[in-house]
């Protein structure tokens, strides 16, 4: 007779099962056969981007060449949407706090040619245009309402209120809440919640700038999610600057959590793969790596912090082209 089996109380069972899976999947063709061509292998990458959206999985890294190509999914380690809206809702106490410590002419040093007046309007008005499509629920793009002409304490209340709006909001909602969305998520309220955490954060770190003295800080898992949002969704999209004529490695480590991301360059939008734990702590590899504390390369990929805030290791003039053409811009 077999032994019994008895469970290993070691082994999580059940929905744990999945938790920090790593699993590298390869796939070879037939008799080494060269079918995997550019074209199609940029068809399987969107393919299993949209696979791993599903089962809110993470697709760390991609790649192959003619006859093989090989992927490593692993759970998604986005922050939850609750961790957002509270990241939401500190942030904009804090910038409206420093921006009427700062005062409505203060120049924003963070945001050239501006002062916090145009902060404030700006800010206020991305959070009402955002409060739209959660409240309302449009499914297609609406433009956005405009800046308001108001200064000063009018200014102020009108900044705290669509605060306070997009806040509800987003805590009011329904988790299978339909509405238009610009880059990819777990779902729309994730989405929501995720850019208006970020857009509320760097424009705190704005509007401290401006006051002066210190800067607020960023915790580590907020800035890990902010990286990853920049890298692998504002500059995945057509609209990125980010280009070189020949292909090139950007590499960016976090020296404080062991986490690293390989941004490929070339003439087409930049591919930016997260790398596994075991490649994350190797240091030096690409043209160009920056490494710094999670904090650190958020701000600086932000360009809110200088390139001496972190450490440039290799060709410096690739650090340089990210900071003059990664920009994120209102349109």
């Amino acid at each position: 007779m077999s032994p019994r089996w008895e469970p290993n109380p070691d082994i999580c069972l059940g929905n744990h099962v999945v938790r920090n899976l790593h699993a590298r999947l390869v796939f070879v063709t037939k008799y080494q056969r060269e079918v995997f061509s550019d074209e199609i292998l940029t068809r399987c990458q969107a393919t299993m981007w949209d696979v791993r959206e599903s089962f809110g999985a993470e697709l760390r890294d991609f790649n192959g060449e003619g006859d093989h190509l090989h992927l490593l999914p692993c759970e998604d380690q986005r922050m939850e949407t609750t961790d957002h809206v509270k990241s939401l809702t500190d942030a904009g106490h804090l910038l409206a706090t420093a921006a009427e410590q700062a005062g409505p002419g203060a120049s924003v040093p963070t945001c050239p040619g501006w002062q916090v007046r145009n902060l404030l309007r700006h800010t206020g008005m991305v959070h009402r245009w955002a409060t739209a499509f959660v409240a309302e629920g449009h499914t297609s793009y609406h433009p956005d309402a405009g800046e308001p002409d108001l200064d000063s304490g009018e200014l102020l209340d009108w900044f705290r209120e669509g605060h306070g709006l997009l806040v509800n909001a987003l805590e009011s909602a329904s988790a299978d809440l339909e509405c238009w969305t610009f880059l990819p998520a777990p779902s729309p309220l994730a989405f929501w919640a995720r850019r208006q955490a970020h857009e509320t954060t760097i424009h705190r770190v704005d509007a401290e700038s401006a006051r002066g003295g210190p800067v607020s800080p960023v915790a580590a898992g907020q800035a890990l999610d902010g990286i990853d949002e920049l890298l692998r969704g504002f500059h995945a999209r057509p609209k990125s600057r980010v280009r070189t004529d020949a292909p090139r490695t950007l590499r960016v480590r976090t020296t404080d959590t062991g986490d690293a991301w390989a941004v490929r360059l070339s003439s087409e939008p930049p591919q930016a793969v997260r790398e596994s734990e075991a490649d994350a702590h190797r240091a030096g590899s690409g043209d160009c790596e920056l490494s710094g504390t999670a904090e650190g390369i958020y701000l600086t990929l932000w360009n809110r912090l200088p390139l001496t805030a972190v450490t440039v290791t290799g060709d410096r003039g690739l650090a340089r082209l990210w900071c003059e053409n990664s920009g994120v811009t209102w349109s």
